[in-house]
Protein backbone atom coordinates (compact mmCIF):
# COMPACT_ATOMS: atom_id res chain seq x y z
CA UNK A 1 0.00 0.00 0.00
CA UNK A 2 1.43 3.80 -1.05
CA UNK A 3 0.96 6.98 0.93
CA UNK A 4 -1.91 7.81 -1.22
CA UNK A 5 -3.93 4.52 -1.25
CA UNK A 6 -3.39 4.88 2.73
CA UNK A 7 -4.62 8.43 2.87
CA UNK A 8 -7.40 7.91 1.13
CA UNK A 9 -8.74 5.22 2.98
CA UNK A 10 -8.41 7.35 6.25
CA UNK A 11 -10.25 10.05 5.12
CA UNK A 12 -13.33 7.87 3.79
CA UNK A 13 -13.53 5.42 6.36
CA UNK A 14 -11.44 6.55 9.10
CA UNK A 15 -12.62 3.93 11.50
CA UNK A 16 -11.45 0.82 9.27
CA UNK A 17 -8.07 -0.26 9.85
CA UNK A 18 -7.43 -3.67 8.19
CA UNK A 19 -3.41 -5.21 8.48
CA UNK A 20 -2.71 -3.53 5.39
CA UNK A 21 -3.15 -0.01 6.64
CA UNK A 22 -1.63 -0.88 9.98
CA UNK A 23 1.69 -2.24 8.84
CA UNK A 24 2.02 1.20 6.34
CA UNK A 25 1.09 3.21 9.57
CA UNK A 26 3.94 1.35 11.57
CA UNK A 27 6.53 2.22 8.70
CA UNK A 28 5.39 5.59 7.51
CA UNK A 29 5.19 8.48 10.08
CA UNK A 30 3.59 11.11 8.02
CA UNK A 31 0.68 8.86 7.52
CA UNK A 32 0.91 7.80 11.10
CA UNK A 33 0.73 11.45 12.02
CA UNK A 34 -2.45 12.03 9.71
CA UNK A 35 -4.02 8.81 11.22
CA UNK A 36 -3.78 10.74 14.47
CA UNK A 37 -5.01 14.24 13.02
CA UNK A 38 -7.82 12.16 11.86
CA UNK A 39 -8.91 10.42 14.85
CA UNK A 40 -8.73 13.33 16.76
CA UNK A 41 -11.28 14.82 14.14
CA UNK A 42 -13.29 12.01 14.59
CA UNK A 43 -13.61 12.83 18.23
CA UNK A 44 -14.04 16.49 17.72
CA UNK A 45 -16.94 15.95 15.40
CA UNK A 46 -18.39 12.90 17.19
CA UNK A 47 -18.48 15.37 20.16
CA UNK A 48 -20.05 18.43 18.18
CA UNK A 49 -23.02 16.04 16.93
CA UNK A 50 -23.95 14.62 20.78
CA UNK A 51 -26.93 16.23 21.87
CA UNK A 52 -29.06 15.42 24.72
CA UNK A 53 -31.97 12.75 23.66
CA UNK A 54 -35.67 14.15 24.55
CA UNK A 55 -37.47 12.18 27.36
CA UNK A 56 -40.26 10.97 24.58
CA UNK A 57 -38.33 10.51 21.39
CA UNK A 58 -39.14 6.83 21.41
CA UNK A 59 -42.68 7.35 20.86
CA UNK A 60 -42.43 10.25 18.65
CA UNK A 61 -40.51 8.14 16.72
CA UNK A 62 -42.61 5.66 17.15
CA UNK A 63 -45.97 7.54 15.65
CA UNK A 64 -43.90 9.38 12.83
CA UNK A 65 -43.36 5.81 11.77
CA UNK A 66 -46.76 4.63 11.90
CA UNK A 67 -47.63 7.63 9.70
CA UNK A 68 -45.23 6.89 7.32
CA UNK A 69 -45.33 3.67 6.55
CA UNK A 70 -46.38 3.61 3.28
CA UNK A 71 -42.99 5.45 1.80
CA UNK A 72 -40.25 3.54 3.22
CA UNK A 73 -38.42 4.02 0.35
CA UNK A 74 -38.09 7.69 0.45
CA UNK A 75 -37.18 7.64 4.05
CA UNK A 76 -34.13 5.45 3.19
CA UNK A 77 -33.79 7.91 0.59
CA UNK A 78 -33.36 10.99 2.65
CA UNK A 79 -31.20 9.11 5.39
CA UNK A 80 -28.77 8.02 2.49
CA UNK A 81 -28.41 11.29 1.13
CA UNK A 82 -28.15 12.72 3.96
CA UNK A 83 -24.77 10.29 4.71
CA UNK A 84 -23.23 11.21 1.58
CA UNK A 85 -23.58 15.08 2.63
CA UNK A 86 -22.25 14.68 5.99
CA UNK A 87 -19.13 12.37 4.35
CA UNK A 88 -18.68 15.35 1.52
CA UNK A 89 -18.51 17.63 3.96
CA UNK A 90 -15.73 15.96 6.09
CA UNK A 91 -13.91 15.75 3.33
CA UNK A 92 -14.39 19.03 1.92
CA UNK A 93 -13.57 20.79 5.25
CA UNK A 94 -10.64 18.94 5.08
CA UNK A 95 -9.64 19.22 1.67
CA UNK A 96 -9.94 22.98 2.18
CA UNK A 97 -8.18 23.54 5.12
CA UNK A 98 -5.10 21.89 3.54
CA UNK A 99 -5.04 23.42 0.66
CA UNK A 100 -5.59 26.81 2.28
CA UNK A 101 -2.73 26.43 4.65
CA UNK A 102 -0.40 25.05 2.36
CA UNK A 103 -0.80 28.29 0.03
CA UNK A 104 -0.44 30.60 2.73
CA UNK A 105 2.81 29.04 4.21
CA UNK A 106 3.81 29.00 0.78
CA UNK A 107 3.62 32.85 0.10
CA UNK A 108 5.85 33.85 3.23
CA UNK A 109 9.59 33.98 3.03
CA UNK A 110 11.41 31.56 5.32
CA UNK A 111 13.92 33.69 8.07
CA UNK A 112 16.49 31.81 7.06
CA UNK A 113 17.74 29.71 3.79
CA UNK A 114 19.62 26.84 4.23
CA UNK A 115 20.40 24.05 1.45
CA UNK A 116 18.28 21.15 0.73
CA UNK A 117 20.23 18.03 3.22
CA UNK A 118 17.26 16.08 3.47
CA UNK A 119 17.78 12.67 1.91
CA UNK A 120 14.12 12.55 0.89
CA UNK A 121 13.95 16.25 -0.38
CA UNK A 122 17.08 15.63 -2.04
CA UNK A 123 15.57 12.89 -3.91
CA UNK A 124 12.59 15.14 -5.10
CA UNK A 125 15.13 17.69 -6.10
CA UNK A 126 16.95 15.03 -8.09
CA UNK A 127 13.62 13.69 -10.10
CA UNK A 128 12.23 17.22 -10.54
CA UNK A 129 16.05 18.16 -12.18
CA UNK A 130 15.45 14.69 -14.58
CA UNK A 131 11.91 16.04 -14.62
CA UNK A 132 12.83 19.54 -16.14
CA UNK A 133 15.27 18.04 -18.75
CA UNK A 134 12.62 15.87 -20.00
CA UNK A 135 10.13 18.58 -20.73
CA UNK A 136 12.55 20.99 -21.78
CA UNK A 137 11.26 23.30 -18.67
CA UNK A 138 13.82 25.14 -17.64
CA UNK A 139 16.94 24.57 -14.72
CA UNK A 140 17.00 25.09 -11.13
CA UNK A 141 18.98 28.25 -9.97
CA UNK A 142 18.42 27.93 -6.24
CA UNK A 143 17.07 25.32 -3.67
CA UNK A 144 16.26 25.56 0.29
CA UNK A 145 14.39 23.80 2.70
CA UNK A 146 11.95 25.53 4.81
CA UNK A 147 9.18 24.22 7.55
CA UNK A 148 5.88 24.42 6.09
CA UNK A 149 2.41 22.92 7.96
CA UNK A 150 5.03 21.24 10.69
CA UNK A 151 7.14 19.64 7.97
CA UNK A 152 10.15 19.90 6.40
CA UNK A 153 9.67 21.02 2.62
CA UNK A 154 11.80 22.30 0.11
CA UNK A 155 11.47 25.30 -2.21
CA UNK A 156 13.28 25.46 -5.83
CA UNK A 157 13.59 28.87 -8.06
CA UNK A 158 13.19 28.06 -12.05
CA UNK A 159 14.55 30.03 -14.43
CA UNK A 160 12.87 28.86 -18.07
CA UNK A 161 14.30 31.49 -20.69
CA UNK A 162 12.20 35.01 -19.56
CA UNK A 163 10.01 33.12 -17.03
CA UNK A 164 10.72 32.42 -13.33
CA UNK A 165 8.58 29.55 -11.49
CA UNK A 166 8.89 28.81 -7.82
CA UNK A 167 8.48 25.24 -7.26
CA UNK A 168 7.25 23.62 -3.17
CA UNK A 169 8.19 19.93 -2.36
CA UNK A 170 5.93 19.54 1.08
CA UNK A 171 6.49 15.54 1.54
CA UNK A 172 3.80 13.83 4.22
CA UNK A 173 0.79 15.82 3.15
CA UNK A 174 -2.31 14.80 1.25
CA UNK A 175 -4.88 16.13 -1.00
CA UNK A 176 -7.12 14.72 -2.96
CA UNK A 177 -6.92 16.66 -6.38
CA UNK A 178 -5.30 19.35 -7.81
CA UNK A 179 -6.02 22.55 -6.72
CA UNK A 180 -5.69 26.04 -8.22
CA UNK A 181 -4.75 28.96 -5.78
CA UNK A 182 -2.42 32.14 -5.76
CA UNK A 183 0.40 33.42 -4.01
CA UNK A 184 1.73 37.28 -3.83
CA UNK A 185 -0.52 38.06 -6.57
CA UNK A 186 0.69 34.97 -8.54
CA UNK A 187 -1.01 31.83 -9.98
CA UNK A 188 -0.14 28.89 -9.02
CA UNK A 189 -1.23 25.07 -8.97
CA UNK A 190 -0.91 22.46 -6.01
CA UNK A 191 -0.71 19.40 -7.07
CA UNK A 192 -0.62 15.95 -4.88
CA UNK A 193 1.62 12.81 -5.96
CA UNK A 194 2.83 9.66 -3.69
CA UNK A 195 3.84 10.98 -0.50
CA UNK A 196 3.16 14.40 -0.56
CA UNK A 197 2.08 18.04 -2.28
CA UNK A 198 3.71 20.11 -4.87
CA UNK A 199 3.05 23.74 -5.80
CA UNK A 200 4.56 25.71 -8.33
CA UNK A 201 3.95 29.32 -8.94
CA UNK A 202 4.43 30.79 -12.28
CA UNK A 203 2.88 33.97 -14.35
CA UNK A 204 3.15 32.38 -17.42
CA UNK A 205 0.06 30.80 -17.40
CA UNK A 206 0.74 27.81 -20.13
CA UNK A 207 3.62 27.20 -18.66
CA UNK A 208 2.18 26.20 -15.49
CA UNK A 209 -0.71 24.58 -17.18
CA UNK A 210 2.07 22.31 -18.59
CA UNK A 211 3.99 21.86 -15.45
CA UNK A 212 0.96 20.62 -13.87
CA UNK A 213 -0.28 18.51 -16.67
CA UNK A 214 3.45 16.13 -16.41
CA UNK A 215 4.94 16.72 -13.35
CA UNK A 216 2.98 14.38 -11.01
CA UNK A 217 3.72 11.25 -12.76
CA UNK A 218 7.76 11.93 -12.00
CA UNK A 219 7.58 12.41 -8.53
CA UNK A 220 7.65 10.02 -5.74
CA UNK A 221 8.74 9.32 -2.27
CA UNK A 222 9.13 5.67 -3.19
CA UNK A 223 11.70 3.63 -5.01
Amino acid sequence: MNCMDCRRQLLTTPQVRDAEIAAHLAECPGCARLAREQSGFEHQLAAAMRVPVPENLHDRVRFAASMRRRRPARWFAAAAAIGVVAVSLTLGGWEYRTSTQLARGMQTTPAAAQSVTDPRLARLEGRLEAFLEAENMGTIVSARERPMLGRRAAEFEIVHGDERASVFMVPDTWLATTHDVEANGMPGMLIPFDGGVIGVFCPDREMLRRFAANVRASMSLRG
